[in-house]
């Protein structure tokens, strides 16, 4: 039995995919590498190609109507170009990734049924007049002087890298420099060229890889840098405080250790001065003394006085009581 992913078996998504192939529906195989598959399906108009060592378009455009997946497909991309090929629901998108044997099978009505070969073109008479300016290598087309260099310098000085890497750019761009190589006498094949192309383009993503790798070592040697310059200013600054905070220390245990000074010796004028001014005080104090004493003896007076008056006052009580005595004895 097929494994079923997402809903669908190999099975029906070949019964989809034969229909709208027969409806003459585009297909998009994403990651593929041309040279694994079958030649019809390299060159037939209704497949397209994004070759897995090329950096993929975010966009699908709209002519393609069915989207396959290969095993050269990162994680990233395949998540990124499904998403943005799913905004178009009657687009047919297999969601898992396959392999060669898979897409021939999914794709086996173009293969079985190829489009009729094109009419071969008539060949057109080309009247090539002689440049204004000399190209980029210095030699002006049919003028009578040839390339003085090698196939591959001349590819080297006159090819154009496509950075967004279209489907079918290196044939392209070989068949372009094969007949500029004809206009300066070198003798050459399409295949030779070709091949030149791949190499060269091979070269130059390894530079832009060596090229990033570098940059991102430099990039870590610098931040590395950096990071030891703070740590080492971190640690200046705390073996600074340390010092400050020893100093300190010291300080504060030399001057507890320090006894405080003696006194100075007074003068001769001094100790005079201070013992005149004790005898005022002591003399005031004696007169104060003298004053407190005088009051003491005027309160005993009055307080004798206030005695002798209360013994009289007592007399005459007596007196008065034993007369109302005797006179209340007579009345009865």
């Amino acid at each position: 039995m097929t494994t079923i992913r997402n809903g669908f078996t190999l099975a029906v998504a070949e019964a989809e995919i034969t229909r709208r192939l027969s409806a003459g529906e585009r297909v998009l195989i994403v990651g593929a590498r041309p040279s694994n598959l079958p030649a019809v399906l390299q060159t037939h108009p209704q497949v397209e190609h994004w070759e897995s060592t090329a950096t993929f378009p975010t966009s699908v455009p709209a002519r393609a109507r069915i989207v396959l997946f290969t095993k050269w497909v990162g994680h990233t991309d395949h998540k990124t170009i499904r998403a943005d090929a799913g905004r178009d629901e009657t687009r047919f998108i297999w969601p898992a990734l396959l392999g060669t044997g898979q897409i021939r099978r999914l794709l086996k009505p173009l293969i079985d049924n190829p489009p009729p070969p094109a009419p071969a073109p008539e060949p057109a008479v080309e009247t090539v007049e002689p440049m204004s300016a000399p190209c980029d290598c210095g030699y002006v087309p049919h003028c009578g002087i040839a390339w003085g260099g090698s196939t591959r310098e001349f590819v080297e000085v006159h090819w154009h890298r496509d950075e967004e890497h279209t489907a079918g750019w290196q044939t392209r761009e070989a068949k372009r420099l094969h007949r500029l190589s004809a206009q300066h006498g070198l003798s050459t094949t399409l295949n030779y060229v070709q091949i030149l192309i791949s190499q060269l383009n091979t070269e130059h993503g390894k530079r832009e890889r060596d090229e990033a790798q570098l940059s991102a070592e430099r990039a870590a040697r610098a931040a590395e840098a950096l990071a030891h310059a703070e740590a080492q200013h971190w640690e200046e600054i705390k073996q600074d405080h340390a010092a400050k905070l020893a100093r300190v220390e010291a300080r504060e245990a030399a001057e507890a250790a320090t006894p405080p000074p003696a006194p100075k010796p007074k003068s001769t004028e001094a100790v005079q001065a201070g013992e005149q001014r004790v005898d005022a005080e002591l003399g005031e104090l004696l007169r104060m003394i003298d004053d407190a004493t005088a009051v003491l003896a005027l309160a005993r007076e009055t307080i004798v006085q206030l005695s002798r008056d209360n013994a009289e006052q007592r007399a005459v009580r007596d007196r008065l009581r034993a007369r109302v005595r005797a006179a209340l004895e007579e009345a009865i």
